[in-house]
């Protein structure tokens, strides 16, 4: 079905999109707070090191002992939808249908055309018996050549019936999906800066170092070459901190939250310090999109 392959395709072209754009799966806080909430209360945890990429995240602590560790990996593992993803997938449409060919019957002629000539040799008794064998042979003949291919027919165009209704009800569910996304998508490049807009990430960057009262604790703060991606300008700032409390950070990830345009932390990385383990050094990447 060629809508239906044609609706697949733009829903396909719009996932790749919103696997570049949306944020949902880069929300740094969220991915905290979904950190701390599994930890179970009363369990001892040191963190080494916090590394939250893209869509994992990576703890490295201590604890106490063995059933402590044990109880951490559980409390993770009890929830599937922490790191849960669904996939759909859609019937293969490439499967050749099976089909009936109507039998031939070969040599027809040449038998009536021996009977008539026999015909007129027979006896009564024996045209009785001809005449019987010549309707079962054409009842024979009526329905190897029409009633059996007539069958085949509507038994095909019953199947193709169904497959049809059944690419309908899929094209219905691949159109809602559509609709959704584009949804979606429209919903993302509204929060984009529009020409002639402009918007520095770089800047936005220094101020809500500022607003969190950390600039002073910069020691690197590195943008990196535009690319396009699937239609759309990624801007990226690699911003690297020393010595910074965990309220400071969490101070730093709400401004970014909170900045005009859409703004995402991609990569975050914590260390305590060796010799004051309150103070931490971070890293992280933030990216903001722009539309082509």
């Amino acid at each position: 079905m060629k809508e239906l392959d044609q609706a697949r395709y733009r829903v396909s072209q719009l996932e790749k999109g919103l696997s570049i754009v949306d944020g949902r799966g880069y929300n740094v806080l969220a991915g905290l707070a979904e950190l701390v909430k599994h930890v179970p209360p009363g369990v001892p945890l040191k963190v080494r090191e916090l590394t939250i990429d893209g869509t994992s995240i990576h703890l490295e602590g201590e604890t106490t002992t063995f059933d402590a560790v044990e109880k951490i990996k559980q409390a993770f593992v009890a929830d599937r939808d922490l790191s849960g993803r669904i996939h759909q997938r859609y019937p293969c449409r490439g499967c050749a249908e099976p089909s009936r060919v109507s039998p031939h019957l070969y040599g027809a002629t040449a038998m009536m055309q021996m009977l008539k000539e026999r015909w007129q040799h027979f006896s009564q008794r024996e045209r009785i018996i001809v005449s019987a064998g010549g309707a079962m042979v054409a009842a024979a003949l009526v329905f190897l050549l029409i009633i059996d291919p007539l069958m085949a027919t509507i038994d095909k165009l019953d199947r193709q019936a169904r497959r049809k209704a059944k690419d309908s009800q899929e094209l219905a569910l691949v159109a809602q999906e559509y609709v959704v996304k584009q949804a979606r998508i429209a919903t993302l490049e509204q929060r984009m800066p529009i020409p002639p807009a402009q918007f520095s990430l770089l800047a936005f960057m220094e101020e809500a170092t500022t607003t969190a009262q950390i600039r002073d604790r910069i020691v690197g703060m590195q943008p990196q070459a535009p690319i396009v991606v699937q239609g759309y300008q990624e801007t990226a700032v690699d911003l690297r901190l020393d010595g910074v409390s965990l309220p400071q950070i969490l101070a730093l990830l709400v401004a970014i939250d909170q900045a005009p345009y859409d703004v995402q932390v991609h990569h975050l990385q914590l260390k305590p310090k060796y010799d004051n383990p309150v103070n931490l050094d971070a890293t992280l990447r933030i990216v903001t999109y722009a539309k082509v």
